[in-house]
């Protein structure tokens, strides 16, 4: 029953993924230096309503929110985006890839994040 827990997780992982991307899929819903932004461009929590863009961590955090997954499926997601950035980028850090790599990188690595699932 482990393999089947593991496998409803990975697939709740990749559900989370897609709506990460969907919510970052266009530069005005993405952001730098900040889980999430409000409207004004100031930090805000990616649970605030207030909240217009998302790093790449705000928006699978929001995704997993939204989608009201366990816990469980988003931390999967992250291990799932970890492994896509070392593997295009040569690092674990979503910081990096969000923060210094910028947007087209962000969208790759979810793409083959999800592509994986």
């Amino acid at each position: 029953m482990r393999w089947l827990r593991r496998r409803r997780l990975r697939r709740d992982a990749v559900v989370v993924l897609v709506r990460a991307r969907a919510l970052i899929s266009l530069p005005a819903g993405w952001t730098q230096k900040a889980f999430a932004r409000n409207h004004a461009g100031d930090p805000v929590e990616y649970w605030d309503r207030e909240a217009v863009c998302f790093c790449v961590q705000g928006a699978k955090q929001r995704a997993a929110a939204e989608l009201d997954v366990a816990g469980s499926a988003a931390t999967v997601a992250g291990e799932m985006l970890y492994d896509a950035a070392f593997d295009l980028f040569g690092s674990y850090s979503l910081v990096t890839v969000n923060d210094q790599l910028g947007h087209g990188a962000v969208i790759e690595t979810l793409d083959l994040a999800i592509s994986r699932g």
